[in-house]
């Protein structure tokens, strides 16, 4: 079971976080219905979910979070985006998103459990770093009058370098989901009047997966969704 709670240090107008009440590591395998029900019953809501090491997480206590739907620029673009149509069956629909950086796919279908078993058949394909558990993703989820939509983004790095740099050159971002979601979250005011778009280009390109890789799993979800 999992409890709904306030966040106290919100990024959206509601903000909450949804941890699970038993101790245990941050890891989705398994967890993506909880996610999916999470998503119809908090049906305002848009969940995300972090992997330990991908961007502003918390590694050590499993949990969700959620925020007020309409405030992620990606829920308003996605229909707008180019696509790669990597399988098709019935109302379920996997894509690789295209126009942004590589290793965004997405999952659309009216069945909680259809789309649960493709994201399953998915990550079981992804890469694992060497020490990890888990393939590195941060995860947007919600529900939208019958399909569910779930967007995956398969990451490279857990912050950029300009996050370790010293002085003037640094800059204190750490991209996940809600920043990945088109929402950039800059802690300090002198990082954000930095801000323009080869910045946040780069830097969103130094945390992704390369093209070579992005084709690469491309080609591993047709052979398994086949």
């Amino acid at each position: 079971p999992y409890t709904v709670l306030i966040n106290p240090f919100p990024i959206f107008p509601r903000h909450l976080t949804i941890p699970l009440l038993a101790h245990t590591d941050q890891l989705i395998s398994g967890r993506m219905g909880a996610m999916l029900s999470l998503a119809k019953e908090l049906d305002g809501y848009t969940l995300f979910y972090n992997g330990p090491k991908c961007g502003a997480s918390a590694p050590d206590h499993f949990h969700f979070q959620a925020g007020n739907k309409g405030f992620l620029t990606i829920e308003s673009q996605l229909p707008l985006m180019d696509k790669e149509v990597l399988y098709q069956k019935d109302n379920e629909v996997v894509s690789s998103v295209k126009g942004v950086f590589s290793g965004l796919f997405s999952i659309t279908g009216k069945s909680a459990g259809q789309v649960e078993e493709l994201f399953e058949k998915i990550f079981s394909v992804l890469p694992v770093k060497d020490g990890e558990k888990e393939p590195m993703v941060n995860i947007l989820c919600w529900y939208q009058q019958d399909p569910y939509i779930v967007l995956v983004y398969v990451r490279d790095k857990h912050r950029p370098s300009h996050y370790f740099r010293e002085g003037e050159q640094n800059i204190l971002l750490s991209p996940a989901s809600v920043d990945l979601g088109g929402v950039l979250i800059t802690p300090l005011e002198k990082d954000f009047k930095k801000m323009d778009n080869m910045l946040i280009e780069e830097i969103l390109d130094e945390i992704s997966i390369d093209k070579e890789e992005d084709l690469q799993i491309i080609e591993k979800i047709k052979t398994i969704l086949k």
